[in-house]
C-alpha cells in the first residue's frame, strides 16, 4: 500500500469514529478532527440551531431544547471562552432558524414571529420588528427574511410565504420592511447571494424547487415595488434525486457552486452541493453528496474560505481534502524528518 493511502486510510478512520452521526460521502471533504463547539448545558437537552460571527471574530449561536423546541439561549464564543449572553429568563419563547451578523450586531428570531437584535453595547432589543419571521439572511447591510402571512385573518393557519428587506440603520434597528413578494408557497424556507447579487430562495415544505431572481430584479423590487414573483424562475428542482421533507440551509462556496442542507425527520438528512455554470450561472445538472445525517442539521456557514455546519449540539468545520500528491509530499516531508531526527541522535550519541 503507498504511503498516501496509509494516511488517507488512517485519517478516515479517525474522522469516522470521532463523528459516527455524520457519514462523510464525498472523498472530496472531511470533517476537522474535532468539532469547533460542543455545546453542554446543564439545565436543558439543548441542540444548536444556527451561529454567525461578528465583525470582531467572535461567534454566536442560539440553542433549543430538544424535547419542547423552546429557546434556551443566545450563546458567545470569544476567545475560546463561552457565555449566555441572551438566556430564557430575558426571552422565553420557543426557538427560531436563524441567527445572522451585520457587523457587530447580532440577529436571531423565536416563533413569536419577530426579530431580536443583541449588541454588546445596546443589550437585547426584543423585538426590533414587527415582522413576521422565519429564516433570516444579513447581506449589504439589509437583513432578508422570509415569514409565512395569512392572507385571510379569518385563516390564520394558512399562510403563503413572503420575502422582506429591511435596511440596517447605523445603530443595528431596522428601517420598516420592504415587502418584496408574495411566493404563494405555504411555508418558508432559506436564502442564499451568488456572487454576482442574485438571490435564491428555497422552501422549507411543501416544494422542492430552488428559486432565483437576478440581481437586477431584486433592485427593481426593492426601489420600484417590482413584486419578485416564483412564476418561470425554478433554477432547480431535487424532488426527484431526494426524499426528504426539503430544504433548510444554502450558501456559495469558493467555487461558486450551491451547497444546502436537505432535511428529513424520519431518514437522513443530507448536505448536497449542486454544480453551477460558470458562463450561464444555470443549474449544471450535477449534484454530489458531500454527507447524510441522522441528526436534522442546523444552519450551514462559510467563513474564510471555510465551511461549517451545526449538526446535534455541535457546530463542525467541514474541510476539502488535499490532493493526494500534497498528502504524499507530506507524508514524504514526515519520514524524511524521523529520519534526519534519527542521524542527528546518532550523532550526537559518538
Amino acid at each position: 500500500m503507498k504511503i498516501s493511502q496509509i494516511l488517507a486510510v488512517a485519517l478516515f478512520t479517525a474522522f469516522a469514529s470521532a463523528h459516527a452521526g455524520i457519514n462523510i460521502l464525498d472523498s472530496n471533504y472531511r470533517l476537522a478532527s474535532s468539532p469547533y463547539v460542543t455545546h453542554v448545558d446543564e439545565d436543558w437537552s439543548s441542540d444548536i440551531v444556527s451561529f454567525d460571527w461578528d465583525s470582531g471574530g467572535n461567534l454566536y449561536y442560539s440553542t433549543y431544547d430538544t424535547e419542547y423546541w423552546l429557546f434556551t439561549g443566545l450563546h458567545k464564543v470569544s476567545n475560546g471562552v463561552k457565555s449566555t449572553v441572551v438566556g430564557t429568563d430575558d426571552l422565553l419563547a420557543m426557538s427560531g432558524a436563524s441567527v445572522a451578523a451585520a457587523g457587530n450586531n447580532i440577529y436571531f428570531n423565536t416563533d413569536t414571529a419577530r426579530t431580536h437584535l443583541y449588541n454588546e453595547s445596546s443589550g437585547l432589543l426584543s423585538p426590533i420588528s414587527t415582522e413576521a419571521s422565519y429564516n433570516i439572511l444579513a447581506h449589504d447591510n439589509a437583513l432578508y427574511v422570509t415569514a409565512g402571512i395569512a392572507p385571510d385573518p379569518l385563516k390564520p393557519s394558512v399562510t403563503h410565504n413572503h420575502i422582506f428587506y429591511n435596511r440596517i440603520n447605523p445603530d443595528g434597528t431596522l428601517a420598516a420592511g420592504i415587502d418584496l413578494g408574495d411566493t404563494g408557497l405555504p411555508n418558508s424556507g432559506p436564502l442564499a447571494f451568488d456572487a454576482a447579487g442574485n438571490l435564491y430562495y428555497a422552501p422549507g415544505y411543501g416544494d422542492k424547487s430552488i428559486y432565483k431572481w437576478l440581481a437586477v430584479e431584486l433592485e427593481a423590487a426593492i426601489n420600484l415595488g417590482a413584486q419578485l414573483s416564483i412564476t418561470d424562475h425554478v433554477w432547480l428542482n431535487y424532488g426527484s434525486a431526494y426524499d426528504v421533507s426539503g430544504a433548510t440551509s444554502m450558501l456559495f462556496d469558493s467555487n461558486g457552486d450551491l451547497l444546502v442542507t436537505l432535511t428529513d425527520f424520519s431518514h437522513p438528512s443530507y448536505l448536497a452541493k449542486f454544480g453551477v455554470d460558470d458562463a450561464t450561472g444555470n443549474y449544471d445538472g450535477n449534484v454530489f453528496n458531500i454527507f447524510e445525517t441522522d441528526e436534522r442539521p442546523g444552519e450551514l456557514r462559510s467563513r474564510d474560505g471555510k465551511l461549517y455546519l451545526a449538526d446535534g449540539n455541535q457546530i463542525f468545520e467541514i474541510e476539502s481534502v488535499p490532493e493526494p500528491s500534497t498528502v504524499l509530499l507530506t507524508g514524504l516531508g514526515l519520514l524524511l524528518a524521523a529520519g534526519n531526527m534519527r542521524r542527528l541522535r546518532k550523532a550526537e550519541a559518538v
